[in-house]
């Protein structure tokens, strides 16, 4: 899976300026480099982990390679 942004919490689209190749493993999309970019909420969408412990809701957009 690559990500390519995300939707702010009004859900306007916001690229990235780079997509980011990441796999899915356990709940949260991780790349190469170890870093968390996305985890499952309680609803099945992926969103940003740091905005998540804020109490927002950030979806990640993605798209399959």
């Amino acid at each position: 899976m690559i990500i390519t942004g995300q939707k702010d919490t009004e859900g306007k689209f916001m690229p990235f300026t780079k997509e980011i190749p990441v796999n899915n493993f356990g709940g949260r999309l991780i790349c190469n480099s170890g870093i968390c970019w996305a985890i499952k909420d309680s609803y099945g969408d992926w969103v940003s982990p740091n905005m998540h412990k804020l109490g927002l809701k950030c979806i990640v957009v993605l798209k399959n390679n």
